[in-house]
């Protein structure tokens, strides 16, 4: 289990955002980013960025997350909440984002490095629905320590993600390195969409 305050969450969430759009703008200079994170129409579907290839015209939606979950595992995999708040029985953003990619951002601030694990959104969620019975807690607490709800979700290893073709790129950077890709889905035709963006 891991808990977080909800103004850590949304400042972990703000930086991952600037963090990824960053990346984006110095891996892909021909994709024109539109972050729609404040507008209503997309933060109901869980949609933060609409990037654009400048030449085909061609965009596509993502969503950010901010990889703060923290088991004992915690460089071996990625948590995907299934379950918002235990109190209103929210869904989860898995399910709920319409976005078509995922980009998960990791920060492991002992080892000054990052971590940028882009996944493919809508196949995501057949997974996630096969292991939720592994399913996980997170709880959210307010400034004194109370615990205000939890949200719930699956840990899945990066083993099991890329055999079942989840991930598609892994990048990765120190503090005075550039991006550089770790790893990248063998089999890129299975995501033709991507090819007319990236």
């Amino acid at each position: 289990m891991f808990s977080t305050t909800f103004t850590q969450a949304n400042k972990n969430g703000r930086y991952a955002e600037q963090q990824v759009q960053e990346f984006i703008q110095e891996k892909y200079p021909h994709l024109q980013i539109n972050n729609v994170s404040k507008e209503q129409a997309f933060f109901s579907k869980d949609i933060d960025l609409i990037v654009t290839n400048k030449n085909t015209n061609n965009d596509m939606s993502i969503e950010i997350k901010n990889e703060t979950y923290n088991p004992k595992n915690w460089d071996t995999g990625l948590f995907f909440e299934t379950l918002s708040n235990s109190k209103t029985k929210k869904q989860g953003w898995v399910y709920k984002s319409q976005a078509d990619l995922l980009f998960k951002y990791k920060q492991f601030k002992s080892y000054n490095a990052e971590f940028i694990v882009i996944v493919p959104m809508q196949t995501l969620k057949n997974l996630v629905y096969l292991l939720s019975p592994l399913k996980t807690k997170q709880y959210t607490k307010d400034k004194l320590g109370n615990v205000l709800y939890y949200s719930q979700g699956v840990w899945i290893s990066y083993t099991t993600l890329i055999h079942h073709g989840m991930i598609l790129n892994i990048f990765h950077r120190t503090k005075n390195s550039d991006w550089n890709m770790l790893y990248q889905e063998s089999d890129m035709t299975k995501h033709k969409t991507l090819a007319n963006i990236f």
